[in-house]
């Protein structure tokens, strides 16, 4: 009746009242909420401006559909699945799981849940993913350093057992097995999340006439450069660095920072395109996306060719 109806938006206006968005998705099946399930350490995700670029990318697009973003700090993934279960989330985005979530990973993409996962799981062919070949990505930076007239290259992976350090590491070696150049004790040094700088004195104890340091991360090359800095040493007159993210900070150091560009907003967006259209029109993704990488060349390498 029209009475009831004005004294119902009377009460309404009074309290301020809002709609409860959960509440909403019990009555019509749907929350327009996407949740983010965080599987790594959350200190490490939130000052690692990769991650952060995927977020903002997420959040752009997920904006565009009117969607909302839940995020889902998991001690473990299963914690993703409970709130799809219980209608908080329509879907999931899973972001940079670790090989040590490969299980719980799995038990999610055969769940009912509609989830997207950015990165990768290891030996899981079912899944929908948004990678980085990261491979190939590694491979055009060591092209680059050999074009250079780099031969002893040092390399520090990112920390954690995520399946693109495994990829990179790999590519690393081949393409040194490639030119023929033996990888010495010392020539690979793993880190945790902060660069400790023993490990900066281990490459240049252990690697005689070392030239270059490839890097893992962006994050982990400008902790390096700083550290080089602090030894006395230049770049990239006496080491040249590279990277690997391509985040804004690498083009706003000095030197600016030759690395390799993931793309990661452009990957934060496509996995929400796709989770939504699942979603939406139950349309599973048929098969995964792997975005292409970009070298951007910079000033952190020295052409030894012209020295």
């Amino acid at each position: 009746m029209p009475e009831t109806r004005e004294r119902i938006l009377k009460v309404i206006a009074s309290y301020n009242f809002k709609a409860n968005v959960y509440a909403q998705g019990i009555v019509h099946k749907s929350t327009h909420t996407i949740g983010v399930a965080i599987s790594y350490d959350v200190e490490y995700i939130f000052t690692n401006q990769y991650f952060m670029e995927t977020l903002e990318g997420i959040v752009e697009q997920a904006r565009k559909h009117d969607y909302h973003i839940l995020l889902i700090y998991c001690h473990d993934l299963m914690e993703a699945l409970d709130a799809f279960q219980e209608q908080r989330i329509d879907g999931i985005l899973l972001l940079g799981p670790t090989v040590n979530h490969r299980d719980s990973a799995v038990r999610l993409v055969e769940s009912s849940a509609p989830m997207v996962v950015i990165g990768s799981i290891p030996e899981c062919e079912e899944g929908v993913f948004v990678e980085t070949d990261d491979y190939n990505g590694t491979c055009a930076a060591m092209d680059y350093l050999f074009s250079c007239g780099h031969r002893q290259i040092a390399y520090i992976p990112t920390p954690g057992a995520f399946v693109s350090t495994v990829k990179r590491i790999t590519a690393y070696k081949d393409k040194m097995a490639q030119m023929g150049i033996p990888i010495l004790p010392g020539m690979i040094q793993q880190t945790d999340s902060v660069l400790d700088p023993a490990i900066v004195e281990n490459i240049l104890r252990d690697v005689p006439g070392v030239t270059a340091i490839m890097v893992g991360s962006d994050y982990l090359s400008v902790s390096l450069m700083t550290v080089l800095q602090s030894f006395g040493l230049r770049v990239p007159e006496d080491i040249s660095v590279v990277g690997f993210d391509g985040v804004p900070i690498s083009a706003q150091i000095t030197p600016p920072l030759t690395t390799v560009c993931q793309h990661a907003s452009e990957k934060g967006r496509i996995a929400v395109d796709l989770l939504i259209d699942w979603m939406e029109n139950g349309n599973r993704p048929q098969q995964s996306v792997m975005v292409k990488p970009e070298l951007l060349v910079r000033s952190s390498v020295k052409d030894l060719n012209r020295s």
